[in-house]
């Protein structure tokens, strides 16, 4: 459940980014990453608030104006994240999906961020 909980935020930060390009990876602090999972706990704590609200909505008007005040709020929640600007979290996204050892630091701080 928690992994897929941190693959749905994965998904905004590459939703958000636009295309991949083949390119070298970054190299990332550990600090950048922890701030990219509190980021990413945020997105989708958000998601799953909006989500059902979405999927409830009459009509596809309706659908995109909730889309488009959940997409505000996914903003907001990753620019209130200290140490990690919009444009940083979708390139750790995207770099993240492209490298797995990175995924895999990623899931880890992930994982201690939860179980504290």
């Amino acid at each position: 459940m928690k992994k897929m909980l941190l693959t749905a935020a994965l998904a905004f930060a590459l939703a958000a980014s636009g295309p991949v390009w083949a390119q070298a990876q970054p190299e990332f602090s550990d600090q950048q990453l922890e701030s990219f999972v509190v980021a990413a706990i945020a997105v989708d704590e958000v998601i799953r608030e909006w989500n059902p609200r979405i999927q409830a909505a009459q009509d596809d008007a309706q659908a995109a104006q909730l889309r488009e005040q959940a997409n505000a709020e996914l903003v907001e929640v990753i620019t209130q994240t200290e140490g990690i600007t919009i444009e940083e979290y979708q390139e750790i996204g995207r770099a993240a999906q492209a490298d797995p050892d990175l995924a895999a630091r990623i899931n880890e701080i992930y994982q201690e961020k939860n179980s504290d």
